[in-house]
């Protein structure tokens, strides 16, 4: 019995280690969750720079010169003013649809 006790720790233990690399892995830069629309922002900038289409290929290749190209200039958009100007769109779009729909309410 406390021979499955130990395991069961040790278990959640690994678990536990496992899941805080992975989060520390996938946003090494933030400790906070992305807003709706700075997911969308991102993605807007994604899609502009044509990497929406590039996995779809068949033989998808990542050393593909126009591929990183692509990646450049997303990267690039997304760590500067183009970025911000795609979030602050998002927070725009967000702000007009919730004043339609407290319109829309009020009408009710």
């Amino acid at each position: 019995m406390q021979a499955k006790i130990i395991l069961a720790v040790a278990m959640l233990g690994f678990a536990t280690l496992t899941q805080t690399a992975q989060a520390q892995t996938a946003a090494p830069s933030s400790d906070r969750s992305l807003t709706r629309a700075e997911v969308q922002a991102d993605l807007a900038l994604w899609r502009r720079a044509g990497l929406d289409m590039a996995g779809e290929a068949d033989g998808f290749d990542p050393t593909n010169p126009d591929y990183q190209r692509r990646l450049a200039t997303y990267q690039r958009w997304r760590g500067g003013p183009e970025y911000l100007a795609a979030l602050e769109q998002q927070q725009q779009r967000r702000g007009l649809m919730a004043a339609k729909r407290s319109s829309a309410a009020a009408q009710n």
